[in-house]
This record gives C-alpha cells, sequence and structure tokens, in this order.
C-alpha cells in the first residue's frame, strides 16, 4: 500500500520592507488589521452619522428601562460628517465620521478631508506619536485606495505633523500592501 503524501505547511510570509514607506518625516506601514506593525496611541474607525458601522452586532437584553433607552434615543443627534469622536480605550479610539446614509454616495472626499485633518490636529494637540489609520471611504465606501493616499498626502502636506512618528494603514486582509508605495509617487 502506497505511503498517502501530505502537502507541506505553506504560509505566506510577510514582508514588511515592501509594506513601508516614509513621507515627511513619518515612518508609514500598511499591514492587515490582524498583524499590527506597532503599537498605536489612537486607532481611527471609519464611522457613519450615527456611529453604526462600528457597532456591536451581538443582540443583548437591555439593562435599562426600555422606555429610558427609547428617551435617550430621541434625544441623540447624529455627528457631523467629516468630524471625529474619542471613545476611550487603549489604544484611543477616534470615530472618523465620514458616511452619511441618507446621502448617496454615503461618503464624500470632503468628508473623508475633514476627518483626517481633525484626526491629525488632535494627535499634535494630544502629543502622540503613532497612530493606526483605516483607508477612510475605502472599507465602507467605493474610493479607491490611490485616491485615498492622495487626500492623504494633501492633508500631511498642509498640516506637517510635528509629533507623529509612526502611522500604521489599516488594511482588509488579503490586501496587498505595495500599493502603499502609491502613496508617495506624484
Amino acid at each position: 500500500m502506497a505511503k498517502e503524501q501530505t502537502s507541506p505547511d505553506l504560509r505566506l510570509v510577510w514582508d514588511a520592507r515592501e509594506c513601508e514607506v516614509t513621507l515627511q518625516d513619518i515612518h508609514i506601514v500598511a499591514a492587515p488589521r490582524d498583524r499590527p506593525p506597532f503599537d498605536v496611541d489612537a486607532l481611527v474607525v471609519e464611522q457613519d452619522t450615527w456611529l453604526v458601522l462600528d457597532a456591536d452586532t451581538k443582540i443583548v437584553e437591555p439593562v435599562e428601562n426600555v422606555g429610558k433607552l427609547v428617551d435617550e434615543m430621541e434625544q441623540s443627534q447624529a455627528a457631523p460628517p467629516g468630524s471625529i469622536r474619542i471613545r476611550s480605550g487603549t489604544p484611543l479610539k477616534l470615530d472618523a465620521v465620514v458616511h452619511d446614509f441618507e446621502h448617496e454616495p454615503t461618503w464624500t472626499e470632503a468628508w473623508i478631508i475633514s476627518a483626517l485633518g481633525a484626526v491629525f490636529t488632535l494627535t499634535e494637540n494630544s502629543g502622540m506619536k503613532s497612530l493606526g489609520l483605516p483607508l477612510l471611504g475605502c472599507q465602507h465606501g467605493n474610493l479607491e485606495p490611490r485616491r485615498f493616499f492622495s487626500l492623504l498626502r494633501c492633508v500631511l502636506s498642509n498640516q506637517t505633523p510635528r509629533l507623529i512618528e509612526h502611522l500604521w494603514l489599516v488594511l482588509e486582509p488579503k490586501s496587498d500592501c505595495t500599493i502603499i508605495k502609491s502613496l508617495v509617487e506624484h
């Protein structure tokens, strides 16, 4: 009886050198969400005006009075597109509001630019040195990554952050990290 052959255990090796650039003295690394290249002071989350894109989808029984919850919901207001909201945690979570489901498309480049500007202003004013940033408008919208890089380059050239040393561009799984090279191409 012939011995059954098994295929070798093959794993994809992540070559970080292909996924990093330096722009305005900021070390920028593109890496998947599950492979952070370094610890960050804050992590940006792509969000909508009602902050539901990142909401937990697990259904739980309310511990508060349902009537009180309904009253609070009726009193709540949408976050303005282009703004950021700060959530506590380690790392700090920054909700970048770049989607409004009452519009088609749900995002605009102006909102993305505004949110990026607010993120870099906050990180600069807070003394943060490292940041995780998804490609806003690409995950839940149809913005092309190269266009996002163009918007990011524009914001960075207008604001020139002095304190940020490390920027992790958070990619979706199975994304090609070498696209980061287009960030430094003009």
